[in-house]
């Protein structure tokens, strides 16, 4: 019995398959118009059948391949394009016959030395002084070997260098896609979900190891909280309470809170209260604090983004912008400003995005605005509170920047959620502030 070549380097059919070849070899006699070819006195194509006969003591057709090594490759891959393959194993086929590629290099670099040989012996027919052709680069030698690879094997280099990437870093995932149980396409979504999983996972793991353990949370009403902390003893309010369209009454909601929460604030101290664009939002918010006089009520600053993307309007804008409320009173510290994209009050980041690993709860604002407005309006060892801190992002930026960060939520599930990146819960530890000191 024969061998089969090294160049036919498709895998065994099936058992399945192969038992419906056999019988009907058995039942209908050999397809002679098929036959089995031999190169170097082995099964160059046709192997199942050439098993199959021997079985039933079938005498096949036989042909001789005529031709070279590549000629060979060539006419292998062609009679197997039928084959019901995909691009990816069709790559991974192709990375697996070490001999044939071998072979391609070895024609590649004979074709080259063969042009450089031609090229020298037209130079001196026509009496032309020229240098040499210079040896090809190792790496440009390496790409037309890839593309030869790639077309000699039904499918292109950017397969067979991912196949090559896929068997080292992932064997199992490699054997899946040689398989035919998974597509280049499903590896390559499934290693984006993982690489954003594990984004998640890091961001946590590091917003954990900055959050400085006064970062404390407590699920309570805003109006709770508030009324547990000393006068004047806060240095900074920074919040984003429930919007107008979350809130069926927004005038009385503002007056039950926020009084509450400036007479907490220190006089030297400030605040920035996020509010919705809308205008009884803005309004019930502006009125109110017309009526106080502990602080100057600011342009507001706006945060705008333009990475989410809602309906396409058809009587009103949609909008990709938040107002912040700032107070300040004359005795405040300056502003630290000293970034100049900074010091205006338009302030355009990012919202959180999903798509990317960094949003934990639907209204949760950026790091990086957290940061920000924390950075210009207080220092070291100031205290902050947040009376509607969600996820904890206003929390978790003060406390990571080395400021007694507090806050509260009435949401369990965003509780959990500031206690997964870093904060303490009042479940954990206790707490309370006494003349702007916050004691564990």
């Amino acid at each position: 019995m024969r061998e089969k070549h090294k160049y036919n380097v498709f895998p065994e059919m099936s058992s399945e398959d192969y038992d419906r070849l056999r019988n009907d070899i058995e039942v209908n006699g050999y397809d002679e118009s098929q036959p089995i070819w031999i190169y170097q006195e082995q099964i160059l194509d046709g192997w199942n059948r050439y098993r199959a006969c021997n079985e039933l003591a079938v005498e096949p057709t036989i042909e001789q391949f005529t031709g070279n090594d590549i000629e060979a490759i060539n006419f292998v891959m062609r009679t197997n394009k039928r084959r019901n393959l995909n691009s990816g194993q069709w790559a991974c086929i192709a990375i697996e016959a070490e001999h044939i590629v071998e072979a391609i290099r070895e024609a590649v670099e004979k074709e080259r030395r063969q042009k450089q040989a031609e090229t020298q012996a037209t130079t001196k027919t026509s009496g032309a002084i020229t240098e040499l052709i210079p040896p090809q680069p190792i790496n440009k030698r390496d790409n037309e070997t890839r593309t030869k690879v790639a077309n000699i094997f039904n499918t292109n280099e950017r397969y067979v260098s991912e196949a090559t990437k896929l068997k080292k870093e992932s064997p199992e995932t490699y054997e899946q896609v040689k398989a035919g149980n998974k597509t280049f396409s499903e590896v390559k979504k499934e290693q984006k979900q993982e690489k954003l999983k594990q984004a998640v996972i890091r961001r946590k793991e590091d917003e954990s190891k900055q959050v400085d353990q006064r970062a404390v949370i407590s699920q309570t009403d805003a109006v709770s909280f508030l009324n547990s902390i000393e006068g004047n003893s806060i240095d900074l309010l920074i919040t984003d309470p429930p919007y107008s369209t979350d809130i069926d009454d927004i005038e009385a909601f503002a007056a039950e809170w926020l009084p509450l929460a400036i007479d907490k604030i220190k006089p030297t101290g400030r605040a920035y209260i996020c509010i919705g664009a809308y205008p009884k939002e803005i309004l019930a918010y502006l009125q109110l604090l017309s009526k106080q006089d502990k602080f100057i009520v600011d342009n507001p600053l706006i945060w705008t983004y333009k990475n989410t993307l809602g309906v396409t309007p058809k009587m009103k804008y949609n909008l990709n912008y938040q107002m912040i409320i700032h107070l300040y009173s004359k005795d405040s510290e300056p502003l630290d400003t000293s970034i100049t994209n900074e010091m205006f009050s338009v302030q355009e980041i990012n919202a959180p995005d999903g798509r990317v690993g960094n949003r934990f709860h639907r209204w949760q604002k950026p790091n990086e605005l957290a940061k920000r407005l924390i950075i210009h309006s207080t220092k070291e060892g100031d205290t902050i509170i947040d009376p509607f801190a969600g996820s904890g992002t206003f929390l978790v930026a003060g406390a990571s920047l080395g400021r007694k960060a507090v806050g509260c939520d009435i949401d369990e599930e965003a509780i959990k959620i500031a206690g997964g990146r870093g904060c303490i819960t009042t479940g954990e530890k206790t707490w309370e502030i006494v003349s702007g000191h916050l004691t564990l």
